[in-house]
């Protein structure tokens, strides 16, 4: 990878997509590449995926695997427990509730909760 590309880095690589039978789930293995350009200065020493970032990745994979309103309307329950470091594999599970137009979400890092929340959509 050229140092161009490294620092342009922005999206996690998908390693694995599980999607359950009626639609409504989806669970990703993400790697989180020491490489993304959201380490640099968050923090110096101390680099960590920013809680801005995995709320975009949110909306992004939610936006690609369900069908949902075009626009973001507001956030809820949002919970940051465990720090997402450089070269982490994370799951993301999001669930799509069509009837609240929401999506509910987790990160986990070997089982044990990163972030948590809840994102409405609308026209």
């Amino acid at each position: 990878m050229s140092a161009v590309q490294a620092q342009s880095l922005t999206a996690p690589q998908v390693l694995s997509v599980q999607q359950v039978e009626r639609g409504n789930e989806v669970e990703l293995t993400l790697h989180v590449p020491a490489q993304l350009c959201w380490f640099e200065g968050h923090f110096p020493g101390v680099p960590l995926l920013p809680g801005v970032v995995q709320t975009a990745w949110v909306v992004e994979f939610a936006h690609r695997y369900f069908r949902l309103p075009p626009h973001f309307r507001y956030m809820s329950n949002l919970k940051f427990m465990r720090l997402i470091r450089p070269d982490a594999t994370v799951m993301l599970w999001l669930r799509h509730d069509e009837d609240r137009r929401e999506v509910a979400f987790e990160y986990r890092d070997a089982g044990r909760v990163c972030a948590s929340g809840r994102m409405g959509f609308g026209e």
